[in-house]
């Protein structure tokens, strides 16, 4: 136990419990315990026994109480017979600095049957750890965050848009039990998987209500893999919502996850067996199983169209499989150390894939041949996306720089820094102007594409000029040198000074002064 501290009632009696004179019935005290198995936990004092408890079984993490606002500083317990509604709030630490606050509505003289309302209200994440993947969901105002844990952090911006830096609610979902490596969003953003080191892939609901409060909660668990799952990705076609809601059931699933692990297999986990208003429901059986690589796989992606399934392994090739069979298509050769990262074009049928070779390549899904490939990193290439509808490509890697290409040039169009260590994870935004990086350093980037405004500064500056060479060209006309001057000096153009001030000693030598 790291702390308690009483919550409703008197404090723990160290003598006979005062009663209200009108009744004969005892009063009850309520305490909050909670310690190293993370658990934040309300006893009945007077009978010893545990009336609530906040924590999943699954999850152990070291909590401890911050602050306690007790009953009484609220109300005057000395007065057993006046019996009040009292709100306080009990705040709680954990191992890892997060920081999550109760509500608790109770009664200040309580019976052992008046068990207070307790409800977590607000959770604030206090550290990031070397943040291994990072996505955007729900609306594209979520940031989901793997960060070297067993949990996964949301953080949420109150305003919507385009405006950031309002991440005012924060969540953590827990549930897995060793770190988790992976994680993806379905298409509406409304869904999350991940996969993690304790063998298993989990499915979120990002959209669930608790108290009209969005509460991500989980759905479902795919147990089979017999080492760490690596990578995880989400088929990129079905409307999740409608289908879980429905309850169809097909031979054939469009609603899929695909998984690829230590263990050297892909699977594919069928989604439509879930239930959206269920406990989490544990699926031991994939649809299907192959073995696709002789080292770990660390990428999978999924085509726009459902059609195809990418991998990526510290074998060195890219393997492209059929989606309804898992039957092989084509392996891609060329890079020459593991691959890191594949993803589809979300436009055209290429690949691009990153590699610890420091090289990105893009191939073609016609012929299977590699057709650009980009140098310029320093270390490895860590991950590779598509942007503005596939004509460029962003990548990040170990050497801390993102790098952004122009496809048809095959030319770096400009480099970004800012960050101090490897930068593992990337996702671009929906509307093709923001993307997040984040890395080992713990630290999260959002980026602005700030091109249209630039041209927009520059044709401004390009059409004050026009403006402004004018004025001067009327001014010499109209004999007005002193203006002239001034203008001729913003302009920068030191020979046209030198000809104003000869004009100026051949028309008015009287205005010069030494």
């Amino acid at each position: 136990i790291e702390d308690f501290g009483p919550i409703s009632g008197s404090e723990p009696p160290r003598k006979k419990q005062k009663q209200d004179p009108k009744s004969d019935q005892q009063y009850s005290s309520f305490v909050a315990i909670c310690g190293a198995k993370g658990k934040l936990r309300i006893f009945d004092y007077v009978s010893s026994k545990q009336v609530w408890s906040d924590a999943d079984p699954e999850v152990l993490t070291e909590t401890s109480v911050l602050q306690f606002i007790s009953v009484e500083q609220i109300v005057d317990v000395e007065k057993p017979g006046k019996d009040e509604d009292v709100n306080f709030s009990i705040v709680a630490t954990t191992g890892d600095y997060d920081i999550f606050v109760y509500n608790v509505e109770a009664k200040s003289h309580p019976t052992s049957a008046q068990v207070p309302k307790i409800s977590k209200t607000r959770t604030i994440v206090g550290y990031n750890d070397e943040i291994v993947d990072v996505k955007w969901a729900d609306n594209q105002n979520t940031l989901v965050v793997a960060a070297n844990s067993e949990k996964i952090r949301l953080f949420r911006d109150v305003v919507q848009g385009n405006e950031f830096g309002h991440w005012e609610k924060s969540e953590t979902l827990m549930g897995h039990t060793a770190v988790v490596l992976s994680i993806d969003v379905s298409k509406d953003g409304k869904f999350l998987v991940s996969s993690s080191k304790d063998n298993s892939v989990r499915v979120w609901y990002l959209d669930a209500k608790k108290g009209g409060q969005k509460e991500a909660k989980c759905i479902g668990v795919f147990t089979g893999h017999t080492q760490s799952v690596a990578t995880v990705a989400f088929s990129r076609k079905c409307d999740f919502v409608k289908l879980l809601k429905d309850k169809v059931r097909t031979q054939k699933p469009n609603a899929f996850v695909v998984s690829g692990s230590q263990d050297n297999t892909i699977k594919i986990w069928d989604l439509s067996v879930l239930d959206l208003d269920s406990p989490p429901q544990e699926i031991k059986s994939s649809i299907l199983t192959t073995k696709a690589h002789d080292k770990e796989i660390n990428s999978v992606a999924i085509s726009p169209n459902d059609a195809l399934i990418a991998t990526g392994s510290q074998d060195r090739l890219i393997k492209i499989w059929d989606r309804q069979t898992l039957k092989l298509v084509a392996t891609l050769k060329g890079h020459k150390r593991g691959i890191w990262s594949v993803e589809f074009s979300p436009v055209d049928k290429c690949l691009v894939s990153a590699s610890a070779d420091r090289t990105i390549k893009i191939w073609s899904l016609s012929d299977f041949s590699c057709i650009r490939t980009f140098e310029g990193h320093t270390a490895s290439v860590l991950r590779a996306s598509f942007l503005s509808a596939g004509t460029q490509v962003l990548s990040c890697s170990a050497d801390s720089v993102v790098k952004l290409w122009n496809v048809k040039t095959n030319e770096c169009a400009n480099s970004f820094e800012g960050h101090e260590d490897k930068i593992w994870g990337l996702a671009i935004r929906n509307d093709g102007e923001h993307f997040v990086t984040a890395g080992e350093d713990s630290i999260i980037n959002i980026w602005q594409d700030v091109t249209s405004q630039i041209l927009l500064d520059q044709e401004n500056a390009r059409e004050q000029r026009i403006i402004q060479e004018q004025e001067l060209s009327n001014c010499l006309k109209m004999k007005q040198y002193e203006r002239a001057i001034f203008l001729a000096l913003r302009l920068n153009q030191p020979n046209r000074i030198r000809v104003i001030f000869l004009a100026l000693r051949l028309n008015q030598p009287n205005r010069i002064r030494v």
